[in-house]
């Protein structure tokens, strides 16, 4: 079995964007593994429990991409290289108002869209910060699907939008239903009596799907990030969500998803 592994450098796509990317080149012939994504710590973590030599991509950093090739022969990991370097190439696909001018800052698409309360970010972790706090400078709640962002970052966001009464669901989230839509990596579910207020994004989406199986519905799901629930974050915005579904008319029962938890927060939540 043939082996592969390029770094393209300064180049951030979305997981999403790189998750289809990696789903195409995996479908070619002859490829064993086809693996796509920025090179955060946890994903090289990921490489190397894939078994690629992790010196192979030591160097990489967050803002780096790698494609992680395995195949039967050389001929086929060109084949996947070509292939994975052009669809990296494109930008996705915008499609209906998608496709008109976009606006170039937060302020500018909440001045376009003014009716809207909620702003859904997904840039480099290190930039995401800065166009949360736009965000809630403009009144709006925030769905921060950006990871990689730093701690203290986190930690004053939350702060700042517990006092402006506003959600960060954040950062990392990778799933929320609001008003029946879904954010992220949502599963399509019935509207029903159950919310879910979570810092799993796998956690909600299992819990919503054998809600639904059951015969129920949801009725908001809030997502939090995964380290919402440390000792640093405090839970912030664990507890907002759990307060916004408990005054909620259409929530009767509310469910709270976690992983780890800080055995202080958890007992004062």
């Amino acid at each position: 079995m043939a082996e592969r592994i390029l770094v393209r450098r300064n180049s951030y796509r979305d997981s999403a964007f790189l998750m289809r990317i990696g789903r195409r080149v995996a479908a070619l012939p002859g490829l064993a593994e086809a693996v796509v994504l920025m090179a955060t710590e946890m994903n090289r973590r990921l490489l190397e429990d894939a078994g690629f030599p992790p010196e192979r991509f030591a160097g990489a950093g967050p803002m780096d991409i790698v494609v992680a090739l395995r195949a039967a022969t050389a001929e086929q990991l060109d084949a996947a290289e070509r292939e994975a370097l052009e669809l990296l190439r494109q930008a996705p696909a915008a499609t209906g108002a998608a496709a008109r001018v976009r606006p170039g800052s937060v302020r500018e698409a909440i001045a376009e869209r003014a009716s809207l309360n909620l702003v859904s970010i997904a840039v480099p972790g290190p930039y995401a910060a800065y166009l949360a706090h736009q965000a809630l400078d403009a009144g709006r709640h925030v769905f921060l699907f950006s990871d990689n962002v730093p701690l203290e970052d986190e930690v004053a966001l939350k702060r700042r939008a517990a006092e402006l009464g506003l959600l960060v669901m954040g950062p990392d989230c990778g799933t929320a239903i609001v008003a029946g839509t879904g954010l992220g990596f949502a599963n399509r579910v019935p509207r029903g009596a159950v919310g879910i207020v979570g810092a799993s994004g796998t956690g909600i989406q299992e819990i919503a799907c054998l809600v639904a199986a059951a015969g129920e519905g949801i009725s908001q799901a809030i997502g939090t990030g995964g380290r919402d629930l440390s000792a640093a974050v405090g839970g912030r915005m664990t507890e907002f969500g759990a307060r916004l579904l408990a005054e909620d008319p259409e929530t009767k029962v509310i469910v709270v998803a976690a992983k780890h938890p800080d055995d202080e927060v958890a007992a004062r939540l």
